[in-house]
């Protein structure tokens, strides 16, 4: 029988605490749930688009066959209590197979938009977005979009943005300006309804150019890519600025990398956009390890017009790993998808990883990696082909996940704020004990502490500190500085496992600690068994 743990007192604890950043950057993986479709089939690929917004998530599977081959669906999932469950599968009211419907998805404030690039209404894979609203609890279709100048091979709902009331979509067939030049419409609610009300195009746009298969959106400023533009027609990419400004839409500035080099680098495949920060993936960058190792731009808007400040590349990257297929961003936090990346022996395991500014300069965090990584003769499962940040929690994706159906797809959550940054001591079973905290709510509601594969009824105890350090206890590392510890006693359950809430202060909120549970294991005598360690930051 477990034992709840006691209050713990964290008002001591001074503000803005951190695990140093280069112990963070060993972590191996962040994972706090997997989520996959009730109905997962083969092929399906949940996950090959993805979205966040606060509690809410949803998963694109365009090649789901419910409504006919490659007809598609999108996956609601809704975190409640520290736990993710689907809340509704969404499928077109009118759809029919190879409609590619969630080949692109966004979420915000209740709104869901799902695009169905190939849908025919309008000729043979002209394009719609369709739009989902919570009434009555359940989400319904309310709309369906298609642009005012629809045309066959336009490609509309190739990228999908939304923001408040305003709704971003990219159609990368759009012939404005060429052959596949592409274009981007904006619509914005009036009337309860969502409304067409400009059509971006680059102030420069060529045949080819791919405008709009890449999008993002921030209030009144949107970002669309061009992967295959660039400067002079060189292919290299361009992602697009417009902004809103007494009512109308337009083009205020064009980004490219600083060291663009040769075609076909990719840039802007990815974007995302939050406030003055935007970041552009380049994923078939080359590097210093070899070709296509890939590479993500920071921009921060200064003094109005937007500067390349950062550019990330992941530590051990390599080539053909292609990391910036996707982006995400919240805040100063940034996640870069690399789905080609190999590892642990699997050909395009796939990998994520997190940077944050600190102190100015944007650091590698983590590396996101799934605990059930697997393969089979197709390959990896390809984490981190969609990635998606709201706030500390990002959305990671891995589409070819066998799982419970042959490449059914799957997403993983992982979270900022529960990072763990170190291996413990083994059990004498050779197990290493897990220690995770769940939920994060905001001070001074619980959080939900766990313990697992420790000895049955096994004494421990959990420490907690303000700062990383290292402290040897009877030949365990206890990963915390020992000058300020405090210490709670608990008991596992005959299954070696604790759960319990462990209710903060609301002096608590804003602070950062890090923990770690010492446990007895009679055999070990006198060493004790121990978790990993964790750093928690309290919202």
């Amino acid at each position: 029988m477990s034992v709840p743990i006691p209050r713990l007192v964290l008002a001591a604890i001074p503000l803005a605490l951190l695990v140093d950043p280069a112990a963070e950057a060993r972590v191996d993986k962040l994972e706090e749930q997997k989520l996959v479709a009730a109905d997962a089939a083969a092929g399906d690929e949940l996950g090959d688009a993805v979205a966040i917004d606060g509690p809410l998530a949803v998963l694109g599977a365009p090649n789901e066959d419910s409504l006919g081959s490659l007809s598609g669906a999108a996956y609601v999932l809704e975190e409640v209590g520290g736990v993710w469950s689907e809340v509704r599968k969404l499928v077109a009211s009118d759809g029919a197979a190879g409609d590619g419907f969630g080949n692109a998805v966004a979420v915000a404030d209740e709104v869901i938009a799902v695009a169905a690039r190939f849908d025919d209404d309008a000729g043979s894979n002209s394009g719609a977005v369709y739009l989902f609203e919570r009434q009555a609890g359940a989400f319904v279709q309310t709309q369906k979009l298609a642009a005012s100048d629809a045309a066959a091979n336009g490609g509309f709902g190739a990228a999908v943005a939304l923001s408040g009331d305003t709704l971003l979509v990219g159609a990368v067939g759009d012939g404005a300006n060429g052959f596949f030049a592409g274009a981007a419409y904006v619509f914005e609610r009036q009337g309860g309804l969502f409304v067409e009300t400009a059509k971006l195009l680059a102030s420069d746009g060529q045949a080819s150019d791919t405008f709009g298969l890449s999008a993002a959106l921030d209030g009144g400023a949107a970002l669309v890519g061009s992967f295959a533009g660039g400067p002079a027609g060189a292919k290299t990419g361009a992602a697009y600025v417009f902004e809103k400004s007494a009512g109308a839409w337009a083009e205020t500035a064009k980004l490219t990398a600083s060291d663009a080099a040769v075609p076909n680098e990719f840039f802007s495949f990815s974007l995302a956009l939050d406030g003055d920060l935007a970041v552009v993936g380049a994923p078939r960058k080359d590097g210093a390890a070899g070709a296509r190792v890939g590479a993500s731009y920071v921009f921060e808007r200064q003094g109005g017009a937007f500067v390349e400040v950062a550019k990330l590349v992941p530590a051990g990257a390599s080539a053909n790993d292609e990391s910036g297929r996707a982006v995400g961003l919240s805040g100063e936090l940034v996640v870069v998808g690399s789905p080609f990346a190999d590892g642990a022996g699997i050909d395009r395991r796939g990998a994520a990883t997190l940077f944050e500014r600190q102190g100015g300069t944007f650091v590698e965090v983590a590396t996101l990696a799934a605990s059930d990584a697997g393969a089979d003769a197709f390959g990896g499962d390809e984490l981190g082909t969609a990635v998606a940040l709201s706030g500390p929690v990002a959305l990671v994706s891995a589409p070819r996940h066998d799982g419970a159906a042959d490449q059914g797809g799957a997403a993983y959550v992982f979270d900022r704020r529960a990072l763990p940054y170190g291996g413990g001591c083994p059990t004498s079973a050779g197990v290493l004990p897990a220690f995770h905290v769940r939920g994060h709510p905001e001070a001074p509601n619980p959080l939900r502490v766990e313990v697992a594969g420790g000895p049955a009824s096994a004494f421990g105890v959990l420490f907690a500190g303000p700062t990383a350090g290292s402290l040897l206890v009877e030949g365990c590392e206890l990963l915390i500085d020992p000058g300020a510890l405090s210490a709670v006693a608990f008991v596992l359950d005959p299954n070696g496992a604790l759960a319990a809430d462990v209710v903060l202060p609301a002096s608590a909120a804003g602070k950062a600690f890090v923990a770690q549970a010492l446990l007895h294991d009679p055999n070990l005598a006198p060493t004790p068994a121990g978790t990993n360690g964790l750093t928690i930051s309290i919202d």
